[in-house]
């Protein structure tokens, strides 16, 4: 396993744990509202690489925590994992997700304490809300595989990506 090149944010990322850890009763939201505070959108528990101090590394899992609106900037960019199902289970608010089914985008809304499964393949993208306040455990399987994620740059789904309806949506909430 390698330990993050980004020495600034794997050293926040080992502080915002090590503060959670020392809090009274080890408190998740202590954890949360640490990475809102510092603008830390995701936090790696396990992953293909060691993001902080109390990182578990596996190249099988992957767990997260993720929190919005400070995660919109990557999660609202629409990609797919060629090789990995990709769950979201949100415990505070909820998310929309927009996913491509047969070239058309569907809308589903992720209320809170639900899951989605987005099976190997699957674009998919959290639409944006500034406003939406939540915190969502994301889990990522078979995190070997290359590539572990396509972007629309590189879609092969699509000659033009302008070809995709996620795309385009993607577009005009980015404008």
């Amino acid at each position: 396993m390698k330990k993050w090149t980004e020495e600034e944010r794997y050293e926040t990322q080992s502080d915002l744990i090590r503060q959670a850890l020392s809090s009274e009763d080890h408190a998740l939201d202590t954890l949360l509202e640490g990475m809102r505070k510092r603008g830390e959108s995701a936090v790696y528990l396990c992953g293909s690489r060691l993001d902080h101090d109390f990182c578990f590394g596996s190249e099988d899992i992957g767990v997260l925590l993720s929190v919005l609106p400070e995660d919109n900037a990557k999660a609202f960019v629409p990609g797919y994992h060629p090789g990995s199902t990709e769950v979201y289970v949100p415990f505070q608010g909820g998310l929309t997700i927009e996913y491509l089914v047969d070239g058309d985008v569907e809308t589903r809304d992720v209320a809170r304490y639900e899951t989605a499964v987005l099976p190997p393949g699957q674009c998919h993208r959290i639409q944006p809300n500034l406003d939406r306040r939540a915190a969502s455990l994301v889990v990522k399987t078979n995190l070997s595989h290359d590539p572990d994620v396509v972007r629309c740059a590189d879609c092969g789904y699509f000659k033009d990506p302008l070809d995709c309806s996620l795309h385009r949506s993607w577009t005009v909430d980015d404008s």
